[in-house]
């Protein structure tokens, strides 16, 4: 034990000496600067291997790059060799369709911006509905514009233009929907609609950067390519200017001839079946009435429906501030469901606004190619700001010729047809009948009923007339006139009076069951008709009418509600 006592002993003596002496503090310190030397050592080293565990992968992904970079630009190389090598801009975009579609179940089509004439014309996979309707809302085009290729969920279409142009079918084909640019972003030249882009089986953000550059080098090709056809569209709505404006320099026989003819040309032009002209009616209420209509002639049954499905044209006309063809779905949503397929109009605006529409109409439901948006917007501007000058006074000659409440012809006009007509008729040796007709106790409805009941009932009749003439033979110019009163007179030119009695006939069953509808309920009236003929009857225009209107009133003696000859009335 002695041993040890000593040793401790020591060691505390030396402890005594090592703190007054200063030892202890140093190996502190020592220990201390041993261990932020080491802390030091250890940060440098992490953070060594972070800045090089960063620039491996730096370099990593700029291997990663210049690996898709050469990968897209050998694709790109390999797709632009197929078909860039065509001088002709239809057949290059053909292929590239052709080569998006490759076989699938998807669709895709171009669609031109830059050209007057934008129906679709490259497309494959597409209904031909939706090929015809297709269109592209102009807020997709922004976004097209900014990123060159721009992906669409089905959901983020739903309510767009371009997704209620598609056919159902149509729709159910794709979850997602590309479109892609072609030219600069502010002006682009034409987009490519596609269900997929390829090649098939690279990662997307490589087939939308592929696609962009595809694009991008498209666009020289489109754009010399557009600059022709532009050039081409121009010099030819210039010939066509030019065409109709020699129509107008023509000598007519009346400024409503001219517009006719104007009218008539552009329908012909633009390849309508049928066109008519709208002016707004002086009544203050915005209704319209037909200037002039030309074209192909309608079966009778069907005329009437016809012309209101125009009206309805005209009414969506004068919402539109240019010329728009309506197409398809775009006719059935404003109620035009059958008889018209396609349709263009325009509104015809001048200085003090509105001044009518322009509507051309064709049965084939299938869109107008070929028309230039700027032959129809110089023609609507020519009828505004030039013959408009003339339509007023065509529209001044019309109301002095017609009645302002039938819309028939007047007792002026009549007495001037009626002697052209019986020197037409002694000249050439034919025949010339006139009916006067009167509707029965017509003193009795308007006692009853008031005076503006008894101007529906003469504005019905005036209808019946005025499409029993129509319906007559084009060789016939048939012409109906308000007489006086309740009183109308029906001219026949070429008519016997065999076939004038059938004329007057179906006049008088027509009216019998035509029913007038007023806030007294539903009127019935009823027409007695006289008629004679040149020269069976007379030679001259006094002695006609006499002979006719006597006929009348023994028709309205022997019990109204018939039809009488003049031959009858001679022989008694």
């Amino acid at each position: 034990m002695a041993p040890l006592a000593t040793a401790i002993d020591y060691l505390f003596q030396f402890c005594d000496r090592a703190v007054s002496g200063g030892y202890l503090v140093a190996m502190v310190l020592i220990c201390a600067l041993q261990y932020m030397f080491n802390l030091f050592s250890s940060q440098r080293s992490r953070e060594l291997k972070d800045r090089l565990c960063r620039q491996i992968d730096d370099v990593q992904k700029n291997l990663r790059t210049v690996s898709r970079d050469r990968t897209l630009t050998s694709l790109e190389n390999q797709i632009l060799r197929e078909f860039t090598g065509e001088l002709d801009l239809d057949r290059t975009l053909e292929q590239l369709i052709s080569r998006l579609v490759d076989g699938g179940d998807g669709f895709a089509a171009y669609v031109p911006l830059a050209l007057a004439d934008q129906s679709i014309r490259h497309a494959m996979g597409l209904s031909e509905q939706s090929r015809n309707a297709l269109v592209v809302d102009p807020e997709l085009l922004k976004r097209v514009g900014s990123e060159g290729v721009a992906a669409f969920r089905r959901s983020d279409l739903t309510g767009t233009r371009l997704f209620e142009s598609l056919e159902p079918a149509d729709r159910q084909r794709f979850d997602r929907l590309f479109i892609a640019g072609i030219g600069d972003a502010e002006c682009l030249a034409g987009v490519i609609v596609t269900t997929a882009l390829i090649p098939p089986g690279i990662p997307l953000e490589e087939q939308i950067e592929l696609a962009r550059r595809l694009m991008r080098s498209l666009s020289g090709i489109v754009r010399r390519s557009t600059e022709i056809e532009v050039r081409d569209q121009q010099l030819q709505s210039i010939n066509e200017i030019m065409e109709l404006r020699a129509v107008t320099d023509q000598k007519h026989a009346s400024p409503l001839d001219m517009v006719e003819a104007f009218v008539d040309r552009l329908r012909e032009m633009t390849g309508a079946e049928r066109a008519v002209l709208f002016l707004i009616t002086p009544d203050g209420r915005g209704s319209y009435k037909p200037l002039c209509r030309c074209g192909d002639p309608l079966a009778a049954g069907i005329s009437r429906r016809h012309a209101e499905f125009e009206a309805i044209l005209a009414e969506a006309a004068i919402a539109r501030i240019s010329p728009e063809a309506l197409f398809g779905a775009e006719l059935a949503r404003m109620g035009v469901n059958s008889l018209i397929g396609a349709a263009i109009i325009a509104p015809v605006i001048s200085p003090n606004g509105i001044a009518g529409a322009l509507c051309l109409t064709r049965q084939a439901k299938e869109p107008f190619e070929n028309v230039r948006p700027q032959l129809l917007a110089w023609a609507a501007r020519y009828l505004s700001e030039t013959l408009l000058r003339v339509l007023h006074q065509a529209v001044s000659e019309w109301h002095a010729r017609h009645d302002p409440l039938t819309d028939l012809s007047n007792r002026r006009t009549f007495d001037n047809e009626l002697a052209a007509a019986l020197r037409s008729a002694t000249a050439q040796g034919t025949k010339c009948a006139l009916l006067m007709v009167d509707i029965d106790r017509f003193k009795a409805v308007n006692d009853r009923y008031g005076h503006l009941v008894g101007d529906e009932v003469l504005r019905c009749v005036s209808r019946v007339l005025k499409e029993t003439v129509s319906r007559l033979s084009t060789r016939t110019s048939g012409l109906a006139a308000r007489f006086g009163g309740e009183e109308f007179a029906v001219l026949l030119p070429g008519i016997s009076a065999g076939d004038a009695t059938w004329v007057a006939e179906t006049i008088r069953s027509s009216v019998e069951v035509l029913p007038i509808h007023s806030q007294h309920g539903q009127i019935n009236v009823t027409v007695s008709i006289g008629l004679a003929v040149v020269p069976d009857h007379t030679r001259t225009a006094e002695e006609l009418i006499s002979f006719a209107d006597a006929a009348l009133y023994q028709a309205k003696d022997s019990g109204r509600n018939q039809v009488i000859c003049a031959g009858a009335v001679v022989a008694g």
